[in-house]
């Protein structure tokens, strides 16, 4: 599959990737492990997800299993307050694989920074 620079980030994206918006959103992976073998076998490495879209970050972890370092998640955080937010990201972290194993530790950084500057607006 064709793939793409993603901006200035280093990163090489697939042209057609997964979003996990209400297909993810199911009790278990089951349900949708299918769907994440042949987007996986057919070349796709970019899959999109949030909080907002219920179990979907949940869901799309556990069906990546151990192929998480061959894939580039895009997620959101999407909260109320910075704690809340910073919970997300944590949460996501720990689904995706800390910074070290990122592909773009920049990029967690970035939304790290970005929270913590909402804290302080927001006090």
């Amino acid at each position: 599959m064709e793939a793409r620079a993603l901006g200035k980030t280093g990163l090489s994206v697939s042209v057609i990737g997964m979003g996990t918006w209400q297909s993810y959103d199911v009790r278990g992976p089951a349900e949708v492990q299918p769907v994440t073998d042949a987007v996986l076998e057919h070349g796709a490495t970019f899959f999109d997800t949030s909080p907002m879209y219920g179990a979907a970050e949940r869901v799309l972890a556990q069906t990546l299993g151990t192929r998480r370092r061959g894939v580039i998640i895009a997620t959101k955080v999407w909260a109320g307050s910075a704690r809340e937010g910073r919970e997300q990201i944590r949460r996501a972290l720990d689904w995706y694989g800390s910074p070290m194993c990122c592909r773009s530790p920049a990029a967690v950084a970035s939304a790290s920074s970005s929270c913590a500057r909402w804290g302080r607006a927001a006090s």
